[in-house]
């Protein structure tokens, strides 16, 4: 496992492959790069570098309590705090959130629970308009 302050950058490759195993609690900050799989509990923050194209999965028996800050995320089981996903994040039909989640492109499955705040990147993601609706302009106009 790549732990924070471990191993240098050039170490760190993006085929690496971690597992959190179901029978495993990790305490503290986790930083990699490459694929992350949780299927056990984290409790801590979960941090890749923007550019390094890593991957966090948090299998159906995962759970995370910490913030998530990865470009990439797919979730199916459970987070308690705020997730930050630049590239995209995806989320399970058994997925459970607690928290706000910050992305640019978001897939949910349906079953998926989130309970708290969504936000888009406009700026990376573009405009966005619910359900695929285009932003409409209304005149105040005045009848006279």
């Amino acid at each position: 496992m790549k732990v924070k302050g471990k191993n240098t950058k050039s170490e760190r490759t993006a085929n690496d492959t971690t597992l959190i195993d179901a029978s495993a609690v990790v305490r503290g900050t986790i930083a990699f790069s490459g694929r992350l799989y949780v299927s056990g509990v984290v409790e801590g923050e979960i941090e890749a570098d923007e550019g390094s194209g890593a991957t966090l999965t948090v299998g159906e028996g995962g759970h995370v309590k910490g913030n998530i800050r990865v470009p990439t995320v797919v979730i199916g089981g459970r987070v308690e705090g705020d997730v930050h996903s630049s590239v995209r994040l995806e989320l399970g039909g058994k997925a459970e959130m607690a928290g706000k989640v910050f992305y640019r492109l978001i897939e949910m499955h349906e079953g998926a629970v989130i309970q708290g705040e969504l936000h888009c990147d406009r700026e990376a993601g573009g405009n966005v308009h619910p359900l695929g609706t285009t932003a409409a302009v209304v005149e105040d106009t005045e009848r006279r």
